[in-house]
C-alpha cells in the first residue's frame, strides 16, 4: 500500500514572522557599530574606528592620528567633548598641532 503524500498549504504560503523591535547590545556602538564610542588611546589602536586614520601607513597608529579621529567624532557626536578627552587620557595632553 503506498503512502500518500499530502502537504499543508497554509504552513507553506504563510511567512514567517518577523521581528517588531531589534534590540542590539551596547546600541550598535563599539566594535563596527555605526555609531562610535570614545575610546581610550590603547583600546582605540585596537578597533576598528583606526580605519582611514593610518597617516603614516605604517599599521601602527600615534597619538596625533588618535587626536585626529577624536577631533573628527567631536565635530559629528556630542559625547566627544575634552573633558571627556582628558579623563579618559590622564597625563596625555591635547595639542591642536595634531589636527
Amino acid at each position: 500500500m503506498a503512502k500518500k503524500l499530502g502537504f499543508n498549504p497554509f504552513v507553506i504560503l504563510t511567512a514567517p514572522p518577523q521581528p517588531t523591535d531589534v534590540i542590539v547590545i551596547g546600541g550598535g556602538s563599539g566594535e563596527g557599530g555605526s555609531n562610535p564610542v570614545p575610546f581610550d588611546f590603547n583600546s582605540w589602536k585596537d578597533s576598528a574606528w583606526t580605519d582611514g586614520y593610518d597617516f603614516s601607513g605604517d599599521g601602527s597608529f600615534d597619538v596625533a592620528e588618535y587626536c585626529a579621529w577624536w577631533s573628527d567624532m567631536m565635530d559629528e557626536y556630542s559625547q566627544f567633548t575634552m573633558e571627556l578627552w582628558a579623563e579618559m587620557n590622564p597625563g596625555l595632553e591635547w595639542d591642536d598641532t595634531w589636527i
